[in-house]
């Protein structure tokens, strides 16, 4: 789900695509998010608003080097308010079907749910839940949810996000289906297909002769997967040049002072200005 970007801080880092998942340079030492569909903040995989996120971070083991000190506190309070942090968790009904998955909460697998009600939970607790409603029926298996608030026991249903569709442009699709290997030695690949500079440098002839290797390569240089222990760098690498296009409004100015300036005392005194901003 896009969200929209007037609505976001003017310094995030964004951890997806779509900007849902955020965090700013404030909350990375903290190792805390901000999902922007429910503004709220995450962290270990659950959903905190304004008034626990605290707490959290005090009393669970997953932080024991965390000291939480008063400059901590007001730095998380602030935040609260210049992003519109929520002061307790949105009042959330269990639709019977699957919405789409929050990005920072953890996917909970292989749970039971009420056939009457979007009620999921353990089979146990499904089944507490049949015996003391009016519903009938058994516990029905084969969902998948989330919770925003770790201390209940029942989880709303979610779904993947449904994939991309297919291109339907015949020429990207030409594109894809292309396979340098059905070309001969000595004969020329469509040229449309090719850039010119791979044509002038006949690529395809000095393949050839590698065409055992050439997986092997194409997965050397291919983008991590979500499995791969590189996962991090494709996040990592879109949320430095998201930061680094955001600081065009404050630096644009500045840039252009220095290209049309003919004083080389300019720079310096750029560099001053800018440092002030920050």
């Amino acid at each position: 789900m896009a969200t929209n970007e007037k609505n976001l801080p003017p310094n995030f880092i964004s951890l997806r695509p779509d900007n849902e998942l955020i965090t700013l340079p404030e909350l990375q030492a903290l190792n805390v998010a901000i999902n922007t569909r429910f503004f709220l903040y995450t962290c270990c995989g659950s959903a905190w608003h304004a008034s626990n996120l605290a707490a959290h971070l005090q009393s669970n083991p997953q932080h024991p080097d965390l000291v939480l000190t008063r400059e901590i506190r007001e730095l998380i309070e602030t935040l609260a308010v210049s992003c519109n942090i929520a002061s307790e968790y949105p009042a959330h009904e269990a639709p019977q079907e699957p919405i789409i998955t929050y990005a920072g909460l953890n996917i909970v697998r292989n749970l039971f749910g009420c056939g009457e009600c979007g009620y999921t939970a353990s089979k146990k607790v499904v089944t507490n839940h049949l015996k003391s409603s009016a519903h009938k029926g058994k516990p029905l298996a084969g969902f998948q949810g989330q919770m925003f608030n770790p201390s209940t026991r029942s989880y709303f249903r979610t779904c993947d996000p449904p994939a991309p569709p297919a291109p339907t442009n015949i020429f990207l699709t030409e594109l894809e289906n292309f396979d340098w290997r059905t070309v001969h030695s000595g004969e020329e690949p469509n040229a449309r297909m090719v850039s010119p500079l791979l044509m002038y440098t006949k690529w395809h002839l000095d393949v050839l002769p590698h065409q055992g290797r050439i997986e092997e390569l194409r997965n050397l240089v291919a983008t991590p997967k979500e499995d791969d222990e590189l996962a991090w760098v494709a996040p990592l690498v879109h949320g430095y040049f998201q930061y680094a296009t955001n600081l065009i409004d404050a630096t644009d100015e500045l840039v252009l002072q220095r290209l049309n300036s003919h004083d080389p005392d300019k720079q310096e005194e750029i560099v001053n200005m800018q440092l002030e901003m920050e």
